[in-house]
């Protein structure tokens, strides 16, 4: 892979876990929201994460039409939830792989234009949840950043390999193998977790694979609007 964005001379290297600075903004927040609920009293913990997190079924009547939510948080949840995380576990590897794939994002965006591009990335992955209630007509409550994590792995994927060139409109490109073989992959992944079946409410679905998936084309589709150099890479 390579890294955009730093001046540092060919050949000489970047480590793979080299912080940024909005990256580093936001798992700080991350961190200090997630303590900040340790230290509250039980009760009040919960109703945060209620509150917080993203439940579709406040944004849809009994019958399955759209209807404004009644509690006010609800219009924040399609970002707060993204803030908040079940235990140590779920926000260590949220974070890893936002470190991972969120540094090299901001280096090509620059931090302002990050920070916008990973909130849009939460309100999208919510339409993979949104969609699957819709479906199955099952309560569940979200939280976690792994949806807009996704779509920056989604977003690295269009510029992080060289894309070779096909016939069609001058500039145009094709994925490389790379591209192809870990797009599958992901996708074949969170499908696996899919067909596990989906928990009620009040029983714990670790994996969130819809919002991940929601997330990923976001984060590939989107990007290009993200990006300052407007350089064709599909």
């Amino acid at each position: 892979m390579q890294t955009f964005g730093d001046r540092r001379p060919p050949g000489a290297g970047v480590p793979a876990f080299n912080i940024t600075r909005a990256v580093g903004i936001l798992i700080a927040v991350n961190v200090a929201v997630h303590v900040l609920r340790l230290l509250l009293p039980g009760d009040l913990a919960l109703r945060l994460l209620i509150y917080l997190g993203f439940a579709p079924s406040n944004y849809f009547d009994a019958a399955g039409a759209f209807a404004p939510p009644v509690l006010a948080s609800a219009y924040a949840a399609p970002v707060t939830y993204g803030f908040l995380h079940a235990d140590a576990m779920h926000l260590l590897m949220n974070m890893a792989f936002l470190l991972a794939f969120g540094a090299g994002v901001e280096r090509r965006l620059g931090a302002a234009r990050f920070v916008v591009f990973f909130l849009v990335l939460l309100v999208a992955a919510t339409a993979g949840t949104v969609l699957m209630y819709l479906h199955t007509g099952q309560t569940v409550l979200v939280v976690g950043a792994s949806g807009a994590v996704s779509g920056l792995f989604g977003a690295l994927l269009r510029f992080a390999f060289t894309p070779r060139p096909h016939p069609g409109p001058a500039g145009r490109r094709r994925p490389t193998n790379q591209v192809l073989v870990l797009a599958a992959a992901f996708i074949a992944v969170n499908l696996v977790f899919g067909l596990s079946g989906i928990d009620p409410f009040g029983a714990v679905r670790a994996i969130a694979w819809e919002a991940h998936l929601a997330g990923f084309a976001a984060g590939y589709l989107l990007y290009p609007l993200f990006d300052p150099r407007r350089r064709p890479v599909d």
